[in-house]
């Protein structure tokens, strides 16, 4: 069972995102049934897709405010044997249950902001990155909550403390290993 928050403070971006990855788990899974749940403030809308049905497009019905309850409230009375939840989770956490529930947050923007912003607060100027691939939205979202952040806080943006990766493990290392080697080393990254 999938529940997407369609609520209010979820972009339209995460929307999409959200919808690709329930259309990948419908194309390349290939499960018999899968049941979408839409829900804000409450449940505002259920799609059950059998095995030979089209995901082509989805209809987001609510966009009101966020509340886990009546996500927690249908997954206790249906009982699925797991639940995925995909959300930006601004709102009060769900009491545990004892099904298996996986919460699926995509906010890698504001998440980068808030991560460089807490590097300023403790002192740091210089900042380095070392992203993702850039076609990949995951990398291009935290490389500009990146420059958001130094924007915000008037710092300057440095391409040499900026490494373009692939979020390989290998890519990460050789990223590290050039901002070591800058003359004027960043402070953290």
């Amino acid at each position: 069972m999938y529940f997407l928050d369609v609520s209010g403070s979820v972009t339209d971006e995460q929307v999409i995102r959200f919808n690709s990855e329930i259309k990948y788990i419908k194309d390349v899974l290939k499960p018999k049934k899968l049941t979408l749940v839409q829900f804000d403030t409450r449940i505002s809308h259920i799609d059950v897709f059998e095995e030979n049905d089209s995901f082509d497009k989805l209809c987001v019905v609510g966009r009101g405010g966020t509340d886990l309850r009546p996500v927690r409230e249908m997954i206790l009375k249906e009982k699925p044997s797991a639940a995925v939840v995909f959300s930006d989770l601004y709102c009060a956490p769900m009491e545990p249950i004892d099904i298996p529930v996986i919460f699926v947050a995509v906010d890698n923007r504001n998440a980068a902001i808030e991560a460089v912003k807490y590097l300023i607060s403790i002192g740091h100027k210089r900042i380095a990155t070392i992203t993702g691939d850039l076609k990949v939205q995951a990398g291009f979202q935290r490389l500009e909550g990146y420059k958001i952040a130094h924007e915000r806080n008037r710092l300057p943006i440095k391409d040499e403390y900026i490494y373009i990766g692939d979020f390989a493990p290998h890519s990460g290392r050789y990223g590290v290993e050039r901002l070591l080697e800058l003359d004027k080393i960043a402070t953290v990254s």
